[in-house]
């Protein structure tokens, strides 16, 4: 008799295979005949050899009887035999020679023969070349891919003789992902001979680890210019190239009506252009902004506060204009972010902020809080009551939050900032207030590595009782007898330690 979960019909199966993973795919087939007639297609829907020995590919049988369901295929260690094969509704391919093949050792031919016969449903390339320049009988082949809309080239050399045929292949997709970019100038190609067109369609383009200014002269004005660009992501490899000055003026300008993520690391903006880029962006529009050591000005700041109805995921590093008090400005007037990371907080800026703080749906935290910055009084005791008061505020402020799954107050991002310098970061001891955090109970990540902090029994038995779902990372010294990673176990909280 049939279990009645096998009634289901086939769309059901499918949602359900979603959610599971290779090796409980594989279990589901050993359930029963009919099981292992429905889920058996869906584990080869992703096709891939882990390792280059040709004794752990299925055999060609098999392969044959299967090529229908596979819809994604890493070709890097497949047999040649196998790569013959005629997979029909392929979608997407990850090509290139493996860790032990050399460029040169790596025979491309097979996979044009594969590129040409999946033309007409593949979707998505993924090339990793290991460094090594690219054919340019590639760029012929993927320009007879129509429905292809997704590019990942990484690493990638680019000579200057195929650059115009690699952003023609570009010019149709919508998701270009390139990763340690060289583009290489030939010794008789001069940049004057170079033209690339905008690209009308693309909507997600990633620059990771740019080595090399040339890469950055001719694909970062072109990745800004695009008219329907939605998400742009922007990273350089320190090691290989200074920090750079990008985004000229003229292109910062242009409009942008649908940008909703930008992603800067390691790269520098003056600060014009860093606003003009986000005032060329609407108010509704932009909702994830990560600025990573880009000198962030006063200017972009500004305008960054223009977008306080739409942002909701926020990461600011390194910016020689930031204060505390735009951080205390963020939290009172930014109502739908989610997650902040911020280098500081100063606890007497948040005492003397007397609005709320309106992000009620907040759930990552990230920052820095000094409780000592700047005293009033230079009396000891008075300046340790106003400390108190300022812990007793910021924990007031964070109690607010009761959607927050992660605090993470540690000095982890390697400013300036130490516990040695006179600094203190925020005390979790009862005594200063902790207990307003009982509002807290969705916290599941409590991070303060490199600020040794103090705690006792009172406090693990707290933390116990209203933080069931945390772990604790962190140097926290335990005050009383027994060991703190022991202490948090016994009332179910994980410490993860350093």
């Amino acid at each position: 008799m049939d279990h009645p979960i096998e009634s289901l019909i086939p769309e059901i199966w499918l949602h359900i295979a979603e959610w599971l993973d290779t090796k409980h795919l594989r279990e589901c087939t050993l359930v029963s005949k009919a099981w292992n007639t429905t889920f058996t297609p869906l584990l080869w829907r992703n096709f891939g050899l882990r390792n280059h020995q040709s004794a752990t590919a299925p055999s060609l049988a098999a392969v044959h009887q299967h090529a229908l369901s596979v819809r994604s295929l890493k070709a890097a260690n497949l047999p040649r035999e196998l790569l013959d094969v005629d997979y029909q509704h392929l979608q997407h391919i990850t090509i290139g020679p493996n860790r032990r093949q050399s460029h040169r050792e790596y025979d491309w031919n097979p996979i044009y023969g594969l590129l040409r016969r999946s033309a007409s449903t593949l979707r998505s390339v993924a090339v990793l070349t290991m460094g090594n320049s690219l054919p340019s009988a590639l760029w012929d082949t993927l320009q007879n891919c129509p429905m292809l809309d997704k590019l990942v080239f990484n690493p990638c050399v680019v000579d200057m003789a195929t650059a115009t045929a690699f952003w023609d292949v570009c010019s149709r997709v919508k998701t270009i992902q390139l990763s340690r970019i060289l583009l290489v100038q030939l010794k008789n190609t001069t940049s004057e001979n170079i033209t690339l067109a905008t690209n009308p369609f693309a909507f997600d383009i990633t620059l990771r680890k740019i080595r090399e200014a040339s890469a950055l002269k001719y694909l970062v004005p072109l990745s800004f210019s695009c008219p329907n660009l939605r998400r742009m992501e922007l990273s350089c490899d320190k090691p290989y190239l200074p920090r750079p000055t990008l985004i000229p003026r003229e292109i910062a300008f242009l409009p942008r009506p649908y940008l909703s993520l930008i992603y800067l690391n390691n790269v520098t903006v003056s600060d014009v252009s860093m606003a003009a880029l986000l005032d060329s962006i609407p108010l509704i529009t932009l909702t994830e902004l990560y600025l990573l050591k880009t000198g962030l000005g006063p200017k972009g700041l500004t305008s960054i506060h223009r977008h306080a109805q739409s942002i909701q995921h926020l990461h600011i590093q390194d910016s020689p204009a930031w204060t505390s008090k735009h951080f205390v400005k963020i939290l009172t007037s930014f109502p739908r972010l989610l997650t902040v990371k911020a280098p500081y907080i100063w606890a007497r800026d948040v005492a003397a902020c007397p609005d709320p703080w309106v992000c009620t749906d907040l759930y990552k935290l990230c920052t820095y809080v000094d409780t000592s910055h700047a005293p009033t009084t230079k009396d000891v005791v008075q300046a340790s009551l106003e400390m108190e008061q300022n812990e007793r505020a910021i924990y007031a402020a964070l109690g607010r939050l009761f959607k927050l799954r992660t605090l993470d107050i540690s000095l982890v991002w390697g400013y300036h900032i130490a516990v040695s310098d006179g600094r203190y970061p925020l005390d979790l001891q009862l005594s200063s207030g902790l207990d307003a955090l009982t509002g807290l109970s969705e916290l599941r990540v409590l991070d303060c590595r490199r600020t040794n902090q103090v705690m006792g029994a009172q406090e693990i038995a707290w933390i116990g009782e209203h933080w069931q779902l945390a772990r604790v990372l962190g140097e926290i010294v335990y005050s009383d007898s027994g060991d703190i990673e022991e202490a948090l176990e016994s009332i179910g909280v994980e410490y993860l330690g350093e």
